[in-house]
């Protein structure tokens, strides 16, 4: 799924598990309860989007715009 565009799209409850979404734009795209566990977002555009109640667990974030994201729940970052 590198590079794909699902800018606006509604993936709510979509399973994405382990997607590699490198240079993806997904910005407002509305993700809500959308399991994104083990998805790498390097240089991925998340502006604007939804992520309220997405599972987030152990995901790669590298130089991923999330301007404006909305998220109910607290990312963890490890260094």
């Amino acid at each position: 799924m590198i590079g794909i565009n699902l800018s606006g799209a509604n993936l709510t409850d979509t399973i994405l598990a382990g997607a590699d979404l490198t240079d993806a734009n997904l910005s407002n795209a509305n993700l809500t309860s959308a399991n994104l566990g083990q998805c790498k977002f390097i240089r991925a555009n998340l502006s604007g989007a939804n992520l309220t109640k997405a599972c987030l667990d152990v995901v790669e974030f590298m130089d991923t715009d999330m301007s404006g994201a909305e998220c109910s729940q607290r990312i963890q970052v490890y260094l």
